[in-house]
């Protein structure tokens, strides 16, 4: 068992320095590998390096020739413009004497118009005065002939009205000129009967209300009396109105007689009950006692119970205020008891706040002031705590903006520079000093926050469906190492600049007082 233990560990050890010499040939060739990788990157970034070089200067070469271009198509297009605008002005000078020559004929034409206009205006005036006397004229004859009609219709209504008159009064010679004699009469009968009517209807008035009162007073006595004769009505009425009188007085004595009885029969029924009682008392004392006697007696037992009555009144006020001073003591004293501790302790802290600020304190209204001073100074203090605090938080606030590179507040610019493989402007122009900082920031302008890149036409595709950006990002090609402000045409004036960004577009910025160039 040990030799094929110590053949075991044999074996064992061969395969682990086998598999430890594979791993080491392994490690050497990975290393070979990673030496050869090095030097070919090494001679790669050579490459990339010297194709950067050739590139600035190709993207140099091109800068210039485009602006060359861009002057000369300047140039062209001003050239171009101005022979348009000569050939406007030749068309437009034709038009003028054209329109000259039509302005004449046309005021020929107008000044015909206008005699014309004015021999039929007076035409117009001469109709309107003869359509307008037509006019009047037709109307006095409406008029006239209104006034006929309505004559013609009332004069037909007044024979229509005598003919009936001559039916209703039977007055076959009743005529135009004897009406208004009739019309008179008949007024006059009229009048009389009416005054009859009225006076008729009085006095069938008077008659109802005369016989409604004496039916009233027939029913009255007939249910007083029972049934009678209408004959013998009157005299059983006055028979009555005077047993009236008697019965109302006798009635108006009934109720101060009922309460006259009754007080006597209380009366009585208090005296039975005494005679009762007086002989119950000399049955149980074995004698018999005179009510005189018993009278005085009474009076004597009554004023000592009154004095008796007034020494228990007086001894329970006597006790009910005791009482209510011993309440109020021991009230006192609970009351005492309970604020002896928090007492103490206030005394406890008068005596160090004494000590700590060096004064006496007398009263607690000293006390009350002193501690509203430190409440007021402590309230100053934290509203002072909380500007500086505001203060910091802005300084902060500040100093993170300005630690961004070039002061650049939207972080998505440093994201889309290393997507779009560029640069931001304000990294360029970071260590530009601070006097020129301000006119750098206004010769940019809203392009301040720019992003340099190699090659605009590389990142265009990139541009389709970009979302994550601000609202307006601008784009400068240009090589980072080696850029300049030659791109655009400027004049400084004083604390600001023009951008002549086109021919037609010009561009004015004043110096900020924060630019945001310089580092």
């Amino acid at each position: 068992m040990i030799s094929e233990a110590t053949d075991y560990v044999a074996a064992d050890y061969m395969r682990h320095a086998n598999e430890r010499r594979v791993h080491l040939d392994q490690a050497l060739a990975f290393r070979r590998e990673l030496y050869t990788s090095r030097k070919q990157l090494a001679a790669e970034q050579y490459k990339h390096v010297d194709m950067a070089r050739e590139l600035g200067e190709h993207n140099g070469a091109e800068g210039s020739l485009e602006a060359d271009y861009q002057a000369a198509s300047d140039h062209l297009n001003l050239v171009q413009t101005a022979l348009r605008q000569q050939e406007k002005i030749e068309r437009y000078e034709a038009d003028l004497e054209e329109l000259q020559i039509r302005l004449e004929e046309q005021n020929e034409v107008v000044a015909e118009a206008a005699e014309m206009q004015d021999e039929n205006e007076a035409r117009a005036e001469a109709a309107e005065l003869e359509v307008d006397e037509l006019k009047s004229q037709l109307a006095d004859y409406q008029q006239a002939l209104d006034v006929q009609q309505t004559r013609a219709i009332q004069y037909n209504q007044a024979i229509s009205a005598l003919a009936r008159a001559k039916e209703l009064c039977h007055l076959p010679d009743l005529t135009p000129e004897s009406a208004a004699e009739w019309l008179d009469t008949f007024q006059a009968k009229e009048q009389e009967a009416t005054e009859k009517l009225l006076s008729l209807e009085q006095k069938m008035s008077v008659a109802q209300t005369a016989h409604s009162q004496f039916e009233q007073a027939y029913q009255l006595v007939a249910a007083i009396n029972g049934p009678l004769a209408r004959s013998e009505a009157w005299d059983v009425a006055r028979e009555l109105l005077r047993d009236g009188v008697n019965q109302r007085h006798l009635a108006e004595q009934v109720q101060p007689l009922r309460m006259r009885l009754s007080e006597l029969e209380q009366r009585l029924r208090e005296q039975q009950e005494a005679e009762r009682l007086l002989a119950e008392f000399c049955k149980r004392q074995g004698k018999n006692f005179d009510i005189d006697e018993l009278e005085a007696l009474h009076q004597e037992l009554e004023a000592r119970i009154a004095s008796l009555s007034d020494s228990v009144s007086s001894a329970s006020e006597q006790r009910m205020a005791l009482r209510q001073e011993q309440e109020q003591l021991q009230s006192r004293i609970q009351h005492l008891m309970q604020r002896a501790p928090v007492w103490l302790a206030a005394q406890n802290s008068l005596n160090q706040l004494s000590e700590q600020c060096g004064e006496e304190f007398t009263s607690s209204q000293e006390v009350t002031e002193y501690l509203q001073q430190l409440l007021e100074r402590e309230r100053e203090a934290i509203v002072e705590r909380d500007e500086v605090g505001a203060r910091k938080n802005a300084v902060d606030e500040e100093i993170e903006r300005l630690s961004q590179p070039g002061g650049a507040e939207d972080q998505r610019l440093n994201a889309l520079a290393e997507r779009f493989g560029g640069v931001l402007l304000s990294e360029i122009y970071d260590d530009v000093s601070l006097e020129d900082a301000p006119y750098f920031s206004a010769l940019y302008g809203p392009s301040r926050h720019a992003i340099v890149v190699p090659d605009l036409s590389q990142i265009a595709e990139q541009l389709e469906g970009l979302t994550d950006c601000p609202e307006d990002l601008y784009l400068i090609e240009g090589d980072p190492q080696s850029f300049d402000d030659s791109v655009f045409s400027v004049d400084e004036l004083e604390k600001a600049v023009v951008v002549k960004i086109a021919d037609r577009q010009w561009r004015y910025s004043r110096f900020p007082s924060l630019p945001i160039f310089a580092a």
